[in-house]
């Protein structure tokens, strides 16, 4: 494990360990960092650690992959479909409707049906955890209010003895942190970070070198080494994205008959627009993460930086009318220059 990921992973640990439900846990982060693969390990040191033995028909844990559609209002009732599918519930489980022999004819419920049916489902089945993954899917909608809203329903998943987990890129900071403060204030924010070309080389190098103890890249380690900096910088600092650009290369030097060196690494580069895509997302999530800053006065009391004094009192002046202009003139100069 590399730094950034067994930092969050150590803290997800110790937290789970410690709540007693009512918290929602936003992991958020690039793409391709790695943040799916810290939620699979959370679910299963959940289901091997912390639940091992529970009650007959319980189900500690739900989780589902939400799926952008065409109409991005369906978004949250395919998602609360999938959560209902795994959770088992009668209505909506492929396996017993098929063990029964009974196909009901598929109906269309509303939204308000689903989160019932959900929120009885968590309340009869004991469930702990509800895990989200890819949540951006939810707040891609024209209106960001629009977006927080469908955030806040699924606030309701995060009850007594129960926590809500979603997992999603930089999307998802927006509708949960800047609109619904009842929202915003239960939720903990984790950020899986990329790693910055002038503070994260070391730990980069290492991670290189740790890669290059596989078979598959046996023998390449001073050749990636040689190539760290040019390798976070145009991998953006993530983890995935570098395993999937030395594939990538792996593979081009197979099918040309080539060796796998520096040349080989700069002619398989990133296109453009995939670089510049992944440094805008990295960009506009860093801008939104910024902390709150405080300064220490003279006394030692801390004050914060930036914050709204008093509103100079409106000024009860009345505005001068515009004057009105006059669109036609009777014998207009049609040629001013001539004169």
């Amino acid at each position: 494990m590399h730094q950034n990921f067994s930092i969050l992973w150590r803290y997800l640990k110790a937290f789970t360990g410690l709540s007693n439900g009512g918290d929602i846990i936003l992991i958020v982060g690039p793409s391709n960092n790695g943040k799916s693969q810290l939620l699979g390990l959370l679910a299963r040191h959940l289901r091997d650690t912390l639940y091992t033995h529970v009650e007959l028909g319980h189900i500690p844990i739900i989780g589902a992959r939400a799926n952008p559609s065409q109409d991005s209002r369906m978004t949250p009732k395919q998602l609360i479909r999938a959560l209902l599918e795994d959770g088992g519930h009668p209505l909506f489980d492929p396996a017993r409707i098929e063990r029964a022999g009974f196909y009901p004819t598929p109906r269309s419920h509303s939204e308000d049906v689903l989160l019932g049916n959900l929120t009885e489902l968590v309340s009869r089945r004991g469930v702990r955890y509800v895990l989200i993954d890819e949540g951006q899917a939810i707040t891609r909608t024209k209106d960001p209010k629009f977006a927080a809203t469908l955030m806040e329903s699924l606030k309701n998943l995060a009850g007594p003895d129960r926590n809500l987990v979603v997992c999603g890129g930089y999307d998802l900071l927006e509708p949960a942190l800047s609109i619904r403060s009842h929202l915003a204030m239960r939720t903990v924010v984790l950020h899986l970070a990329p790693y910055d070309l002038t503070t994260g080389l070391g730990e980069w190098e290492r991670i290189l070198k740790t890669m290059s103890k596989s078979p598959k890249l046996f023998g390449l380690g001073k050749i990636l080494i040689d190539s760290a900096s040019m390798l976070i910088e145009e991998s953006n600092g993530c983890v995935g994205v570098l395993e999937r650009r030395l594939k990538d290369c792996l593979s081009w030097c197979a099918a040309h008959g080539i060796p796998f060196d520096k040349t080989s690494l700069a002619e398989r580069r990133p296109t453009k627009l995939q670089w510049e895509v992944q440094r805008k997302d990295i960009a506009d999530g860093m801008d939104r993460l910024q902390q709150v800053e405080w300064k220490a006065d003279s006394e030692g009391e801390l004050t914060l930086i930036g914050a709204p004094g008093k509103m100079p009192p409106k000024s009860t002046k009345v505005p001068p009318k515009p004057k009105k202009g006059r669109p036609f003139q009777r014998n207009p100069d049609r040629y001013p220059s001539a004169q």
